[in-house]
């Protein structure tokens, strides 16, 4: 199974949920917009990090995930999380967004199989200086 994880609607994210979908590869989509909904379950083995993505009333366990693609945005941006003119949003929903977001990114820097946009990598992509730096050299 593949995963896909950020904001579906997004045109990156969507044109590979839909090649995914036109060569029938069994895929999972995590819509961040929805991230407080979401969780993830890890363990130590023997056999090394183990666990489940937590969707609804729905385990995936890790160990069927042979692919992930990953544009995840700040959990802060996403207008779920951001107060809107009137109110504030739920302090709840929002505490487990951050958490899902921070223990998956976390769980991309150990994940086995193919891994694209591994927060570690991505770092750069935040730093205009440093990618200056870059191209010039």
């Amino acid at each position: 199974m593949i995963v896909f994880c950020g904001v579906p609607s997004e045109a990156p994210l969507r044109l590979v949920i839909e090649a995914a979908e036109r060569h029938t590869a069994p895929y999972l989509v995590l819509n961040q917009r929805a991230s407080h909904h979401l969780g993830l379950r890890l363990s130590v083995t023997a056999r090394g990090l183990d666990g489940a993505l937590l969707v609804g009333d729905a385990d995936y366990p890790l160990s069927d995930i042979r692919g992930i693609y990953t544009r995840m945005v700040d959990s802060g941006v996403l207008p779920e999380n951001r107060p809107p003119r009137s109110r504030m949003p739920d302090e709840a929903a929002v505490a487990r967004s951050r958490a899902f977001h921070d223990a998956f990114a976390q769980w991309l820097e150990l994940a086995d199989g193919r891994v694209l946009n591994r927060p570690g990598a991505m770092g750069s992509n935040l730093s205009k200086p440093y990618q200056c730096q870059l191209i010039r050299r």
